[in-house]
């Protein structure tokens, strides 16, 4: 009571009032925009679990997953759009902050969800064979957010058998962009499936923006090995080999030309090439 007298007595001044009172507030807008988007995303996955559970509605299953994954995708957009943003340190610095946490939760929630096409379709049929071909489209346009179900997808045992399969899981692991995932990627051109190398060739080539180091890595792996696998076909009649050979040049030629801004058409000039430019500065800068 006393304190109240006080400050009715000696009004502090004008200048000190906003340091008291300013406490940081989301918009109505934001918290509109957040709300709808929130009940939106609702609709969306019960539509997906019910549709889930009726095997006559694998088409309505695909839709929804091709959706989920335009969605993570257009998030992905709008958070590097806020991230813009906050350098700038806005005075809306607290509203975009809150949907940047919503955003990545939403991003989180999504991914998980698109799991269940493969959890709860689990019979080798066709309607689930192209609701698992969606979800791991899906998944390649989610970012970070992928790779963790594309390993699981690769790795499924329904799928040892379907070297496309896992060839293209593989080749979505690069389309995320996470450049963490690159000595995953550099060991599985050592696999015994040709598929599986090519698709993991198509995914280092989406790594043309990745920091030198890994660059460079990957160059390393890529030449070694596609010179091995080209005189290892020429030493043997072995078909095996020839098959190898035939599917992975191509692909890993088009990676190494990715990373690196050379243009070369053979193991041979590559080898040359990675002699001369290994310890390059210029060609391994960030």
């Amino acid at each position: 009571m006393i304190s109240l007298l006080f400050l009715l007595a000696f009004p502090l001044p004008a200048s000190m009032v906003p340091a008291l009172t300013a406490f940081p507030v989301v918009s109505p807008a934001v918290q509109q925009a957040a709300v709808s988007q929130q009940q939106d995303l609702e609709a969306a996955l019960e539509a997906y679990e019910t549709a889930l559970k009726d095997r006559k509605e694998s088409a309505r299953v695909v839709e929804a997953v091709r959706g989920f994954g335009a969605r993570v995708e257009n998030n992905l957009k709008r958070l590097k759009e806020i991230e813009l943003l906050l350098d700038g340190r806005p005075d809306d610095a607290h509203s975009l902050r809150t949907e940047q946490k919503d955003l990545e939760k939403e991003n989180q929630t999504v991914a998980r969800e698109v799991w269940k096409s493969f959890s709860r379709r689990k019979r080798m049929e066709e309607g689930n064979q192209k609701i698992w071909n969606a979800a791991i489209d899906a998944y390649g346009r989610m970012g970070f957010h992928g790779p963790r179900f594309l390993w699981k997808a690769f790795e499924d045992r329904r799928f040892r058998k379907d070297s496309k399969f896992q060839g293209h899981c593989v080749r979505l692991i690069g389309k995320t962009l996470d450049y963490r995932q690159h000595k995953g990627l550099a060991d599985l051109l050592k696999h015994h499936d040709p598929e599986v190398i090519a698709g993991a060739a198509d995914a280092i080539a989406y790594f043309d923006n990745a920091p030198g180091a890994i660059r460079r890595e990957c160059t390393k792996h890529l030449v070694k090995l596609l010179e091995s696998y080209r005189s290892s076909a020429q030493a043997t009649d072995e078909y095996g080999q020839h098959r190898r050979w035939a599917r992975a040049k191509g692909p890993m030629i088009r990676a190494l030309k990715s990373i690196t801004g050379a243009d070369h058409n053979t193991s041979l000039e590559w080898t040359r090439f990675w002699n001369k430019n290994k310890n390059s500065r210029d060609l391994w800068r960030d």
